[in-house]
């Protein structure tokens, strides 16, 4: 579990938020219906994402968080921005990911359901800290898997916080696209 899930997952929805406003400026979006409902979708989330707590249940954040996904992947927007698109997904789903393995082992999982569980003797049940690590481990290589496919460079580090790992892939996409106005984050 990690230590600080609540405010990893907070700096990473803080470094989502200039990329998201950048594009929205970008392609004239920020006063369209389209944008607005985009912009008050992603402060419903970040205000669910700062009142949830490391270990309780996150239903109602990632379900927030979710809506922000699919909202702002339904705006139009010009194929040559996808990769930066991608990016901000990438980052959603990285906090998606952050929330479900710090939150509590949802009631419906039963620990033969998860990859790994192979640790368990035949027969035996599994301990709720057993099953609790099994559906982490779950949790965090789905997510690094879905962020894989989102943004194919990513390589996921134990020596960066995923915070600095999402402005490194936001950055090196503006430096690899520099036809595209889109500005480098701090």
């Amino acid at each position: 579990m990690c230590q600080k899930a609540a405010e990893t997952a907070a700096a990473v929805m803080a470094g989502i938020e200039p990329t998201f406003l950048s594009i929205l400026n970008l392609e004239g979006l920020t006063t369209t219906t389209n944008g607005a409902a985009a912009i008050a979708a992603y402060n419903a989330a970040l205000k669910a994402l700062q009142n949830w707590q490391s270990g309780t249940p996150s239903q109602d954040v990632v379900q927030l968080l979710v809506a922000f996904q699919t909202i702002f992947s339904t705006l139009p927007l010009p194929p040559e921005i996808v990769t930066f698109v991608n990016i901000i997904l990438g980052g959603v789903v990285t906090v998606i990911g952050i929330v479900k393995a710090n939150s509590s082992v949802p009631v419906a999982i039963a620990p033969d359901t998860l990859k790994g569980s192979s640790t368990v003797a035949v027969g035996e049940a599994a301990s709720p800290e057993e099953t609790k690590a099994m559906y982490q481990a779950q949790v965090i290589h789905d997510t690094t898997e879905q962020v894989a496919t989102l943004v194919p460079t990513f390589k996921r580090s134990f020596f960066h916080s995923p915070a600095a790992q999402y402005k490194k892939a936001w950055n090196d996409a503006v430096m690899a696209n520099p036809t595209v106005a889109l500005p480098k984050v701090y």
